[in-house]
């Protein structure tokens, strides 16, 4: 009689323990669904307040155009912010936004992914050294592109050349392709869903 009450007691546990988690299951569920449309907004707003930061003029309005925006000001074109990787880092790739105008003058530079080493190449980030602020401004024509020790205009870091000569040599590049913008659809389409 006392293993029958035992199996008894057990599975009413089981019972519990499964609605229990069931309730808990439906509860997540619901919470994931009711909150996933808000966080995706949220993290799109981030990107554009981040990409904004790149170009450095909140009037200008950012419209995609696959990896790259084109970049509208009072509805007429007036440049484009391209992601741009280069395989040339110490220690592997390095991936950063380039924002241009279109006569191809650089409004903004921020590196967004690399792997180089702490404390040396890691310089080209923002937020420990403003090395890449030194390329407002510039172009092909006002600047020799390569570091101050390959007889460039821009700075190496300190017993570091590879990784800012890679970011230089990268950019440099992508100035000496035509510009996007020019190509993309005529009809903007702002990514703020504002009107023009």
């Amino acid at each position: 009689m006392t293993d029958i009450k035992a199996m008894s007691a057990i599975s009413k546990t089981i019972i519990k323990m499964t609605a229990l988690a069931a309730v808990c299951g439906l509860l997540l569920s619901t919470t994931y669904v009711i909150s996933h449309g808000q966080i995706k907004a949220n993290q799109q707003a981030f990107e554009i307040r981040q990409l904004q930061a790149v170009v450095g003029d909140a009037s200008i309005t950012l419209q995609p155009a696959g990896e790259h925006y084109r970049l509208l000001k009072n509805g007429s074109v007036y440049g484009e912010l391209r992601a741009v990787t280069t395989p040339d880092g110490y220690n592997g790739d390095i991936r950063f936004w380039l924002a241009t105008n279109m006569q191809r003058e650089i409004l903004g530079v921020r590196v967004i992914k690399h792997q180089e080493t702490p404390g040396l190449g890691d310089k080209l980030d923002l937020a420990i050294s403003p090395w890449v602020l030194d390329f407002n401004g510039a172009s092909l024509t006002n600047h020799r592109w390569d570091v101050t020790k390959y007889s460039g205009d821009f700075d190496q870091f300190s017993g570091a050349t590879i990784t800012p000569r890679a970011v230089v040599l990268a950019i440099a590049e992508q100035l000496a392709e035509p510009a996007l913008s020019s190509a993309l659809d005529p009809e903007p389409k702002p990514v703020d869903g504002s009107q023009q």
